[in-house]
C-alpha cells in the first residue's frame, strides 16, 4: 500500500461527494453549435444561471474583481521615433511620471486604491528581438 493511501478504497476511488456535478442543460443545447461570449463572472452567472453547477456559481458570486487593464495591438510602419536615444533600446517603457509616481501607483492599485493619474506601458518587442519585425512592419 502507498503512503496517505486508505486501506479500503480502490486507486482512483472519489466519494460521491467529490465527485464534480454535471451542468444541467437541455438536450436541444448540447447538440448544437458551441459559442464565445466575452462577459464577467457576475454577468455570465445572470446569464446562465441555473444550468451551472452549484460550486461554480458560489465560486462566481465569489469572484473579486482586481484593477482594470486595457491592452492594444498595433503594427507600424518603423520604430517608435522616441526622442531619448536611450528609449530606442528599451523594450518596455513606463510613461506615467517620475520612477517614484509609478512607484506609488502600482502600490495604490495593490492596496485596492482607484488611482487618478494611471500610467501605460509601450512594449516595442523588436527593440530586443529584432526577429518579430518583419521588414517594415514593427508590432507595438
Amino acid at each position: 500500500m502507498e503512503p496517505g493511501a486508505h486501506p479500503t478504497r480502490q486507486p482512483g476511488h472519489r466519494p460521491d461527494h467529490h465527485k464534480p456535478e454535471q451542468p444541467k442543460r437541455p438536450a436541444k443545447e448540447t447538440d448544437g453549435p458551441s459559442r464565445k461570449i466575452e462577459v464577467s463572472p457576475k454577468e455570465f452567472l445572470t446569464i446562465a444561471g441555473d444550468q451551472l453547477p452549484t460550486a461554480y456559481r458560489r465560486a462566481l458570486r465569489r469572484y473579486r474583481y482586481g484593477p482594470g487593464a486595457a491592452k492594444a495591438d498595433f503594427l507600424v510602419s518603423e520604430p517608435i521615433p522616441w526622442t531619448n536615444p536611450l528609449l530606442r533600446q528599451a523594450g518596455t517603457v513606463h510613461l506615467g511620471g517620475t520612477h517614484a509616481d509609478i512607484v506609488r501607483q502600482e502600490n495604490a492599485t495593490a492596496a485596492g486604491q482607484q488611482i487618478p493619474d494611471p500610467f501605460t506601458l509601450v512594449v516595442d518587442p523588436a527593440v530586443t528581438d529584432p526577429t518579430r519585425a518583419s521588414g517594415r512592419k514593427h508590432p507595438v
